[in-house]
């Protein structure tokens, strides 16, 4: 049986093995919408932690959550759907990587070649789109050196694999540690347009990404991401 009502969500019981306390959903709730979909949202009675922090934030290395919206309840990117969270002065706070640049990426693990927003779009071959706010966030973190955290994301079930990249997580999001923007260039995509990317390299000191790729998530992990469909 759910807990207190708020708005139109049911709170889950503090118990409840997925969405209670101790489970992979805590922080979030949910309810069904139209033609039975699921909609979800942080829960209001708890405190998220705030993510506009450089460094690990509190975060374990390795750290496992089952949608992006967890990963931002717990801090460690501050955007429910961007890729990029950050500031336009002092750098990206983190990155998220996904299969959306498969294209445009390289992800080789210590070393990543990110595309800023919108790579896919411009068909300038003389100078790349105006760079959105996150793009402004890597140009800055480049210039301030600033350490950002970066996520990578396997999407929201483990039946099939959306992406080629080995080291993004079977599903769900991972936090793989802190990295430098070290460059920046500009090489044009499949229209002949330019775009913004940026190379960042992984910093010394932390779990290896091998260590990190066999322990998490664990298989208990994705069983339980099984059930989120469930509800409460």
């Amino acid at each position: 049986m759910a807990g207190t009502a708020t708005a139109e969500f049911d709170l889950p019981p503090p118990s409840h093995r997925i969405f209670g306390t101790h489970g992979i959903m805590h922080g979030v709730i949910t309810r069904r919408g139209k033609n039975n979909r699921v909609v979800r949202r942080l829960n209001p009675y708890l405190q998220k932690k705030r993510a506009t922090v450089f460094g690990h934030n509190g975060i374990p290395v390795g750290s496992w959550w089952p949608l992006q919206l967890v990963a931002l309840f717990n801090g460690a990117h501050g955007s429910a759907m961007g890729g990029i969270c950050g500031d336009v002065q002092l750098g990206a706070y983190s990155i998220l990587i996904a299969n959306t640049y498969d294209d445009l990426d390289t992800d080789d693990g210590d070393v990543i070649y990110y595309s800023g927003s919108n790579s896919h779009k411009n068909k300038n071959p003389n100078r790349p789109e105006d760079s959105s706010r996150g793009t402004s966030a890597l140009k800055a973190s480049f210039r301030t050196q600033n350490p950002v955290r970066v996520l990578r994301s396997g999407g929201s079930t483990a039946v099939t694999s959306r992406s080629s990249n080995k080291y993004l997580p079977r599903a769900g999001v991972r936090y793989d540690g802190l990295y430098r923007v070290v460059s920046m260039r500009t090489p044009k995509n499949s229209n002949g347009g330019l775009y913004e990317q940026f190379r960042l390299e992984r910093l010394d000191g932390q779990p290896s990404l091998s260590e990190i790729r066999r322990s998490s998530p664990t298989t208990q992990q994705l069983l339980d991401l099984e059930e989120i469909q469930r509800g409460y």
